[in-house]
């Protein structure tokens, strides 16, 4: 029989945020419904085989010997960056494909920017999949906000602890945070269409810099030679942004555009 799942529907509202929020932007952008409409359904289901795709690499040791769930996408296991590179693929598939060439968004770059804020939002509610998981924590704390962990879901080395640092949730206020800065460079400093790269740059870095962080409290994501990919991710996003921003912004602090 068919049941939601709490982790399934999380992430449909995800979805739809960042839907609703590119449909309020969208002639910022010269972009019509139908045109998002139809980005969307690229993008989305791209970015969701993406972050799958990503998720079982970080946990192949699991998937290697469970190949069946794989493809079991509502027990949760998305990774962020993975739903990025995803999205991006069909980002480009869209503009080669389509006919789609306005003066604010005939350039990958502009789409970038039109997305960012879709993304933002998105990944802020998305991640509270993991409470309902009972995924994404950190190690073992006493603050006023630890989450408590059910037994069966704390790792062997740390059955004897209750609470947990909510990582999940510091990564959903610190992208929401984000998605609200991005607002607001785009209203008050991006001055002219398009806004090429500068809020993608921006994202990139705020992004990258969090995680980067928030590693540190993280033991479930996978490490090479002692480093975690994650944290190598980011640096490369937080190097990529500022050198975005860099181009985009004058001396003065002013857009260039």
């Amino acid at each position: 029989m068919f049941s939601l799942k709490p982790y399934g529907i999380v992430i449909a509202l995800a979805m739809l945020a960042g839907y609703l929020v590119g449909f309020w932007r969208r002639k910022k952008y010269q972009l019509e419904a139908s045109d998002l409409e139809n980005l969307f359904l690229l993008t989305v289901p791209l970015g969701i085989i993406g972050a799958r795709l990503y998720h079982v690499l970080d946990k192949w040791e699991y998937y290697s010997q469970h190949l069946s769930q794989i493809p079991a996408v509502w027990n949760g296991g998305l990774g962020v960056y993975g739903a990025v590179g995803g999205g991006i693929v069909g980002l480009i598939v869209y503009k080669k494909i389509s006919n789609f060439n306005p003066p604010a968004g005939g350039q990958i770059s502009n789409l970038l920017d039109f997305l960012m804020p879709s993304l933002a939002i998105g990944q802020a509610i998305g991640r509270w999949g993991n409470f309902f998981n009972h995924e994404a924590f950190g190690g073992p704390t006493n603050l006023p906000w630890k989450w408590f962990i059910p037994p069966n879901f704390r790792p062997e080395y740390w059955k004897n602890y209750s609470y947990f640092h909510p990582t999940f949730g510091y990564e959903s206020l610190w992208v929401l945070v984000g998605f609200t800065l991005l607002i607001f460079i785009e209203k008050h400093l991006a001055t002219r269409e398009p806004n090429t790269g500068l809020l993608t740059g921006f994202y990139a870095f705020w992004y990258g810099l969090g995680r980067f962080f928030f590693e540190f409290l993280r033991f479930d994501t996978a490490e090479v030679g002692g480093i975690k990919v994650a944290q190598i991710i980011s640096l490369l996003l937080i190097a990529v942004g500022l050198w975005l921003v860099r181009k985009r912004v004058s001396p003065t602090g002013k857009s260039l555009m």
